[in-house]
């Protein structure tokens, strides 16, 4: 997923976020997608996804951003929630290196 994400073809990275928006829409994907993250998923693996879903939410590209930022701001949540991905202390101090 993160290399299609970055992919230099605008037409695979549209279809990239696409097919992860889509597959963010069934539950069951969406909460073992999750689950992986948090629990499975090691600390370079969870950084690169979750980095490179960060990244296509504001791609150059207009269309691709869109679409990435739509299923970031619905799935993706500072706060923990029910249905979303809640980036604790450790998932989010992996995107945020200053």
């Amino acid at each position: 997923m993160p290399s299609l994400f970055l992919h230099p073809s605008r037409r695979i990275r549209l279809l990239a976020v696409s097919l992860h928006r889509s597959l963010l829409r069934v539950p069951t994907i969406r909460k073992q997608l999750f689950f992986f993250l948090h629990e499975g998923a090691s600390s370079d693996q969870s950084e690169l996804i979750i980095g490179a879903w960060c990244l296509a939410a504001y791609d150059i590209d207009r269309q691709v951003s869109v679409t990435a930022r739509e299923s970031w701001d619905r799935y993706v949540s500072p706060t923990p929630s029910n249905d979303k991905l809640f980036l604790d202390e450790s998932l989010f101090s992996s995107l945020c290196v200053i």
